[in-house]
C-alpha cells in the first residue's frame, strides 16, 4: 500500500542487513542510516527503507549521495528526482533553491519517519513511528 498511497508515493531503498528489537539504525553500504527504534523482534535479509519525499532533505554533510536526474514544479515547491546506488528516490523542496539535472546531491533523511519492510513478505516491521498511529503500509 505504501508505494501508491501520497503524491508522489513513498520512495524505497532495498538492502542486505539485519534489524532486532531496540535498534536505531540500518546499515546501507556501510552507511548507518538512523531509524526509528525496532520495535519487535526484527528481520534479516532482503529489507526495504521507506521514505516519503518530504521526509529527504539535501545535505552538504549528509551520508546519501545520489544524481538529480529530474524535476517537477509545483507552486512553491518542487519534486526532485534522485537516482542512488539502491534505486531511485524523490524529495520534496522548496521550488527557489536551485537543482540541476546530472548535478550530484547528499542527503539526510528525517529517521524518525522512516519506514522499514521486509523486501520478501512487504510486511511492516514495527517501529516507534507506528506507536505514533502511522498505518501500516
Amino acid at each position: 500500500v505504501a508505494d501508491f498511497i501520497g503524491s508522489p508515493p513513498m520512495g524505497f531503498l532495498p538492502f542486505q542487513g539485519r534489524v532486532a528489537r531496540g535498534d536505531r539504525a540500518v546499515t546501507i553500504d556501510g552507511i548507518a542510516i538512523p531509524v526509528p527504534e525496532i520495535r519487535e523482534d526484527g528481520a534479516e535479509g532482503e529489507l526495504v527503507l521507506g521514505l516519503r519525499p518530504e521526509h529527504v532533505r539535501l545535505d552538504e554533510a549528509g551520508p546519501l549521495k545520489g544524481t538529480v536526474f529530474g524535476t517537477e514544479y509545483l507552486a512553491t515547491t518542487q519534486i526532485v528526482a534522485i537516482d542512488t546506488p539502491r534505486g531511485p528516490i524523490k524529495a520534496r523542496l522548496p521550488a527557489a533553491m536551485p537543482i540541476r539535472a546530472g548535478e550530484t546531491v547528499r542527503m539526510s533523511l528525517a529517521a524518525e519517519r522512516l519506514s522499514l519492510f521486509d523486501g520478501a513478505t512487504g510486511r511492516a516491521i514495527l517501529t516507534t513511528y507506528d506507536g505514533e498511529g502511522r498505518a501500516h503500509g
